[in-house]
């Protein structure tokens, strides 16, 4: 696997491996992972040194709290002394319900393909809903092109999935509808979040080791872009207070769920503290006043050389 020259933070998600954790586009192995650290060594700063300024080094990001990130990812970033961003939202130890990433799990583990899990999906979108989706349409092929620059390693099936999560249906009706597929496969939704996530003794123990825990909202909800100012700021708030239980440290950064955010983001992170937040992406980058709350990204999949 080789990368492109980067110059900017970077993003990472997910991680496999042969007998413990699942393969899905974009992830990377342990070997990858080693051949990446290898050839940018030299440009990585440390996330202990935010407030330093260093225009010729970036940060290594990692959202979501997935496990696989701290069996995979950490080992090879301690062995380098490199101390990056980790990026946790916190319903998931609360709640029994399901996450984005128990979908995920789902979806790679139970289906051969992403088409299947696809015409499962419509299959039950169309026994709740009387409404016909026509992905033919023009404003749905809009909304395709702009999925598919910003995703390009999503198949066209997933992304279809996403314009109708996103865009068309209400989030208790999309769930209504993953849930249903999970029922008609058996799986035991309670059981997902502990094997999918770093529980608190993991998170606490990347703190120890003088990473920087940040904020990733509480519920990681999809529509988050839709939020009014109450809601995003309980959302953010309330993700603070537990994270900073966990780690009894105060937390001055975060990362945008999804990249989204609103006209009401800059002034909720400032009140509560944040001082730096990190975007999906470079595209909002010079949109706002406070940089250091709109910075950039680039997704680790948009930086493998084909």
């Amino acid at each position: 696997m080789k990368f492109k020259k980067i110059n900017q933070n970077v993003l990472f998600h997910h991680f496999h491996s042969k007998n413990k954790f699942y393969y899905s586009p974009g992830s990377l192995t342990k070997d990858n992972f080693y051949k990446f650290i290898k050839e940018n060594k030299n440009k990585i700063k440390n996330s202990n040194n935010i407030e330093k300024k260093n225009n010729n080094k970036f940060f290594l990001t990692f959202d979501d709290g997935l496990k696989s990130q701290y069996e995979i990812a950490l080992p090879i970033l301690e062995e380098n002394k490199i101390k990056s961003f980790f990026f946790f939202f916190t319903n998931h130890f609360n709640s029994n319900d399901f996450t984005i990433e128990c979908i995920r799990y789902f979806k790679y583990k139970y289906y051969l393909n992403t088409k299947l899990f696809f015409n499962h999906f419509m299959e039950t979108f169309k026994d709740k809903h009387d409404k016909k989706i026509n992905f033919g349409n023009v404003n749905l092929k809009k909304l395709f092109k702009f999925y598919k620059k910003h995703s390009p390693y999503y198949s066209k099936e997933e992304i279809y999935i996403k314009i109708l999560r996103d865009n068309i249906l209400s989030e208790s009706q999309y769930l209504k509808i993953i849930k249903k597929m999970m029922n008609d496969k058996n799986v035991d939704i309670s059981k997902l979040s502990k094997k999918l996530y770093m529980n608190k003794s993991e998170i606490k123990n990347l703190s120890r080791l003088q990473h920087t825990i940040g904020l990733h909202s509480h519920s990681h909800n999809h529509k988050n872009k839709n939020f009014g100012y109450n809601r995003e700021f309980n959302e953010f708030k309330k993700n603070k207070l537990i994270l900073e239980k966990i780690i009894n440290k105060k937390i001055i950064s975060a990362s945008y769920p999804f990249g989204n955010f609103t006209n009401n983001s800059e002034r909720i992170l400032k009140k509560l503290g944040i001082k730096f937040s990190f975007l999906k992406n470079e595209k909002f980058k010079n949109t706002y006043k406070n940089n250091n709350l709109f910075l950039p990204r680039k997704n680790i999949s948009e930086l493998l050389l084909k």
